[in-house]
């Protein structure tokens, strides 16, 4: 008997030559799928059990941080907890804390509820820390450190800061606690987006733009004694009195304020009036160093000043306009940086 055997398959089919018996295993079939789930289902206590007991320990270890922060936070407001509302926040940011376990947002979740407790329920910033609470669950360590930074760029100035040293020493701190979070691919910001935390703008602006406007006064490149001299002329002689030796260049000289209201502050002989003491600081914004000069100036200080320029000019960071539950969110990761204080957020949302 010959062995040879012929056939033609159409295109997609499947051809198979067998002397004897074939078996022929198309995937996995019902049965195998049924005896997978039920094997599943099997471990299912054991899988509870286990959760549950995960669980007990973070909750108890979320409202022991609760009792510490109300208890030693003279702005919480214990009466809070009989309202029916804030009950129901505290439950969603038990509820966030126990799916998560991350420290991050076990801080932040406690931050936002003792500001929660100090609002009236109905008000602006009571339904924003509400929205917040709920959210926050749903948002990475990354997502958290992208409103933080965010906010910390574009919403705060630190009084304190007058010179370079200080100015470093600062952003050293931000950079150190959040620089490693924060990603540069668009879909991290795009869920910000979806997750009503934020809107992408069509509008940019370079961090250094921002700190040369929230700092003018840390990157002046000074008047030369000419420049003074002119000024002088156009001016009064006594208008020296309201200079120093310029932070950046000490070669030259700048206005002795960090900006013009502190300037239009100070004592100044009645010769010189407000307008001259405009004229002055108008002149000295007008010149203020280029990117690579305040680069190469902190960078001593600042090791990491190139990596979180990158990182900014080179993300939707630069573009990202945080809404109030953004601004929530973000605001209450900084409050566990030491440094930050603890602002009030009604600074920013009213």
């Amino acid at each position: 008997m010959s062995s040879r055997q012929d056939q033609r398959a159409a295109e997609g089919a499947i051809a198979i030559q067998s002397q004897r018996d074939t078996i022929v295993h198309q995937g996995i079939s019902s049965e195998d799928v049924r005896t997978i789930v039920e094997s599943l289902a099997d471990q299912m206590p054991k899988l509870a059990a286990t959760a549950a007991a995960v669980m007990e320990v973070r909750l108890k270890a979320f409202e022991e941080s609760i009792m510490k922060r109300f208890d030693e936070d003279a702005a919480a407001k214990r009466d809070a907890f009989s309202d029916p509302d804030f009950q129901h926040v505290v439950i969603e940011a038990q509820r966030a804390y126990a799916r998560t376990g991350d420290t991050e947002t076990h801080g932040t979740l406690v931050d936002l509820i003792a500001k929660r407790s100090s609002e009236g329920t109905g008000s602006r910033r009571a339904f924003a820390i509400n929205e917040a609470i709920t959210i926050i669950s749903r948002l990475t360590r990354n997502e958290i450190s992208e409103l933080a930074f965010a906010f910390f760029s574009r919403f705060t100035q630190n009084n304190t800061v007058n010179n370079l040293t200080a100015f470093c020493a600062h952003l050293n701190t931000f950079i150190d606690e959040l620089l490693d979070d924060l990603e540069t691919n668009r879909q991290s910001y795009e869920y910000l987006v979806a997750q009503r935390c934020a809107t992408i703008s069509m509008g940019e602006i370079r961090l250094i733009e921002i700190w040369r406007q929230v700092y003018p006064a840390l990157f002046m490149k000074g008047f030369s004694a000419e420049k003074v001299d002119k000024i002088v002329g156009e001016t009064s002689p006594d208008v020296r009195s309201l200079l120093i030796p310029s932070v950046f260049n000490p070669a030259c000289y700048q206005p002795r304020a960090m900006s013009l209201e502190v300037l239009l502050s100070m004592q100044r002989p009645p010769s010189v009036s407000v307008e001259h003491v405009q004229h002055i600081w108008a002149q000295a914004i007008a010149d203020l160093a280029d990117d690579a000069a305040i680069v190469q100036k902190l960078k001593p200080q600042c090791p990491r000043i190139e990596e979180v320029i990158d990182k900014w000019n080179s993300s939707p960071l630069k573009s990202l306009d945080l809404t109030t539950i953004g601004q929530a969110i973000g605001h209450a990761r900084l409050t566990q940086i030491p440094s930050f204080g603890s602002p009030d957020l009604s600074i920013w949302i009213k």
